[in-house]
């Protein structure tokens, strides 16, 4: 395939560069970038001057909410703190899932961040009725889909020690079983420091020093972790993770809000990622970090709003802006860039980038701005112009996985059908109080 006379943003690092030119696919790779012409044989597509950029990433999800979207809220009384927001609302939607769920929610997740230009989903999943094979089936749809994943399974004591020991079992079988895929790959996954005994935390250390994995885990997303992990476990917020080896390069930190200096020192010392992920953090009330200001590995995420990563880019901005914070559009593409890095190394790939090697993970936007495209002022274009509206088409693997609108090889109307019977089924579940299909 020949992707022809397009405007090419080589990669959403700061820096990257604006030009002109074609890219050639061969083999689900980028095999050359330049002045190229046609060959014999070859598919082409005329991209007429559209902008055409390395897929994006999100750096942290839970795919399993995207049948969350207009769920009744089912308690007299709303949330009045971020517990009452886990246990009245997420708790009892993860419960509810069954094995049905877990798998059409994955699909129509993917499908979704198809069509908002996203190509790869650090995922963080929970489904205490139904964990055997959950992880499994994300992979799945993963590759029947044509989405990248990295994901794992949400160990925590809040069920009790079967469920407990049920999530590590499954983290570990599905990181033996994912090694080497171009689709899925695995970390260890946790919820939280409040809601994970000493005796988990060892066990959890364990699984990632047999794998050589990364821990992914809530960190400081509200000042509750903080407090009760002192009242419950008689240690600092992030003693217990530093003690047992799961703070360094590989780890993934999900919000990081309530964080003193110190602690966000001893974060960055250790190598370890945060993950940014501003529309969350404003729909649950918890707080602000400014992700430019943190030091070290910062990602951004959409902590399961959906995966529109432009958008989640402009909040991150704007909510700094607001805060008279250092936001910046360099900011804002440092941590796209860092996404992309995290799932690619992970899979073993070369990826988020217009290069030869790298992976035809590919976006091309109908996107015809009224002030020139540059490499000076594509920043600017990212914030203030360009949007998931303007998504045309959206490559993986080379393969051509969304056409505006449309979903070659997938029956799109049958899935989302689907998901609407599931989802219908699944708030049944919740109002009845049923923790399993």
């Amino acid at each position: 395939m020949l992707i022809r006379d397009a405007t090419l943003l080589l990669d959403f690092a700061p820096g990257g560069a604006v030009l002109r030119g074609s890219v050639r696919i061969e083999r689900g790779r980028i095999e050359a970038v330049g002045a190229l012409e046609p060959t014999a044989g070859e598919t082409v597509i005329e991209a007429a001057g559209r902008l055409l950029t390395p897929g994006l990433v999100c750096g942290h999800t839970h795919l399993y909410s995207a049948l969350a979207r207009g769920m009744p809220f089912l308690d007299p009384e709303p949330p009045r703190n971020f517990i009452e927001t886990l246990q009245k609302i997420w708790w009892r939607l993860d419960r509810a899932l069954d094995d049905e769920a877990v798998e059409i929610s994955a699909r129509v997740g993917m499908m979704d961040a198809l069509r908002w230009g996203t190509v790869g989903l650090v995922d963080h999943h929970a489904s205490p009725a139904a964990i055997d094979g959950s992880l499994g089936r994300i992979a799945d749809a993963a590759e029947a889909i044509g989405v990248r994943v990295s994901t794992c399974y949400e160990v925590s004591d809040r069920d009790g020690e079967a469920v407990r020991d049920a999530g590590l079992r499954e983290n570990a079988r599905f990181a033996a079983a994912t090694a080497g895929s171009p689709w899925a790959s695995a970390m260890i996954g946790a919820h939280a420091s409040f809601t994970l005994s000493d005796a988990s935390l060892d066990a959890l250390a364990a699984l990632c020093s047999t794998y050589g994995l990364g821990l992914h885990i809530h960190l400081a997303e509200g000042g509750d972790d903080r407090e009760q992990t002192r009242a419950r476990h008689g240690r600092a917020l992030i003693e217990g993770l530093a003690t047992r080896g799961l703070l360094g390069p590989k780890t993934l930190l999900a919000h990081a809000i309530d964080v003193t200096p110190d602690e966000l020192e001893q974060i960055a010392a250790a190598g370890a990622r945060v993950a940014h992920n501003p529309a969350s953090n404003l729909n649950n009330r918890v707080g602000f970090r400014p992700a430019w200001a943190a030091p070290g590995t910062v990602l951004l995420g959409t902590d399961g709003i959906g995966a529109d990563m432009l958008e989640a880019g402009r909040t991150a901005f704007f909510r700094g802006r607001e805060a008279r914070e250092d936001a910046s559009p360099d900011a804002v593409r440092a941590m796209l860039a860092a996404n992309a890095e995290l799932l690619y190394s992970q899979l073993g790939l070369v990826g988020g980038r217009i290069a030869e090697g790298a992976a035809a993970d590919l976006v091309l936007f109908d996107y015809d701005p009224p002030t020139p495209l540059t490499t000076e002022n594509v920043g600017g274009h990212l914030l203030f112009g360009l949007s998931s509206a303007h998504v045309g088409q959206v490559f993986t693997g080379g393969v051509l996985r969304y056409d505006r609108g449309q979903y070659p090889g997938l029956d799109a109307p049958a899935e989302m059908a689907r998901a609407r019977d599931a989802a219908d089924a699944l708030w049944r579940r919740m109002a009845a109080g049923v923790t399993h299909g």
